[in-house]
């Protein structure tokens, strides 16, 4: 079984890239358009 640690690291790190995902994706968009948000 996996360490609570270990499990707790690795929900963190998948949160925090898909949050830097997401920003990626929004900019993208942002330029497309020539959104200021």
């Amino acid at each position: 079984m996996m360490h609570w640690g270990v499990k707790s690291t690795i929900k963190i790190f998948r949160t925090v890239m898909l949050e830097i995902y997401l920003d990626e994706q929004i900019d993208k968009i942002n330029a497309r358009f020539g959104w200021n948000l």
